[in-house]
């Protein structure tokens, strides 16, 4: 069995809505949506890569995105300080932010020397978890609260 269609079976045993998605710079590449409705993706990069990554992209939208775009520089710089602070503080989570909060990019590695069921599904809920972080930060420091 391929390393790609093991994994689809992991994430449908965990109640994973799941979907292949075409992806020419990947060898596989599966989206996986939770139940509370954000997904995530589990992809094999193409080439001698040794790695799986679960990864996902967070793009601030309506009131924040509004309440970003009219923040000052100082403004701006905490809110990405305090999104980097509380994201990398979760174990094996990495992050990549956008200079003007445009966009968020979270993934975790897993080398396939490492690769197994725990690890794809802890993966998966530390990128879901830290959606949720960032998306929690972001509507505290631009007024929005917690529950909109």
């Amino acid at each position: 069995m391929k390393i790609g269609d093991t994994i689809r079976r992991w994430l449908e045993e965990e109640g994973f809505y799941v979907r292949e998605l075409k992806d020419p710079k990947a060898e596989f590449n599966i989206e996986a949506k939770h139940a509370n409705g954000l997904s995530v993706n589990v992809l094999k990069p193409k080439g001698p890569t040794e790695v799986v990554l679960v990864v996902s992209k967070l793009i601030p939208a309506g009131r924040i995105r509004e309440a970003i775009s009219v923040m000052s520089a100082r403004e701006l710089e905490w809110l990405k300080d305090e999104l980097v602070l509380r994201i990398l503080s979760m174990p094996e989570v990495l992050a990549y932010i956008d200079g003007k909060l445009r966009h968020i990019v979270i993934q975790v590695p897993v080398f396939l020397e490492e690769l197994s069921k725990p690890k794809i599904i802890r993966g998966v809920y530390s990128v879901l978890k830290a959606l949720n972080v960032a998306t929690i930060v972001m509507k505290r420091a631009t007024g929005g609260g917690v529950d909109e």
